[in-house]
């Protein structure tokens, strides 16, 4: 199984940020998006960061709540791991549980593909390994 998959299956709708908005704005987008994390994409619509719920707790636990005033910017990680829709599922919970990351933006030949959380990587693998148990129950049936 592969990214694309589940791009196909969730869409892709990405949800990003300007690095020049809040971090209050920024939360108020998470908590109305229901999702984890947010691309920052700059005038060009090119990736410059993503924000995380845990980049802004992390921002406001150092800097009080003040810090929600602060631009998207201050708080954003810059280094931001991507995947392709060809990566196996396999790949991409490697590079997650290497990097501890929660989400990755799906990037084929620079062209923003989609976004995938842990929980749809997992949700899928449980999948995928549910079908194939099903599948060897049938044969082994079968064969007996």
């Amino acid at each position: 199984m592969h990214v694309d998959a589940i791009i196909k299956e969730k869409g892709k709708d990405v949800y990003a940020t300007s690095p020049d908005a809040s971090l209050l704005v920024a939360s108020s987008e998470l908590r109305d998006r229901d999702v984890g994390a947010l691309l920052v994409l700059d005038d060009r619509r090119n990736i410059v960061g993503i924000i995380s719920e845990r980049d802004i707790i992390q921002t406001i636990g150092a800097r009080g709540k003040q810090a929600l005033d602060l631009p998207v910017s201050m708080a954003m990680t810059r280094n931001v791991f991507t995947c392709q829709s060809g990566h196996s599922l396999t790949d991409v919970m490697q590079i997650m549980a290497d990097n501890r990351l929660r989400h990755l933006p799906v990037v084929d030949e620079e062209q923003l593909q989609g976004m995938i959380s842990i929980g749809d990587v997992v949700g899928r693998r449980i999948a995928e390994t549910e079908m194939e148990v099903r599948a060897m129950r049938d044969y082994v049936g079968a064969a007996g």
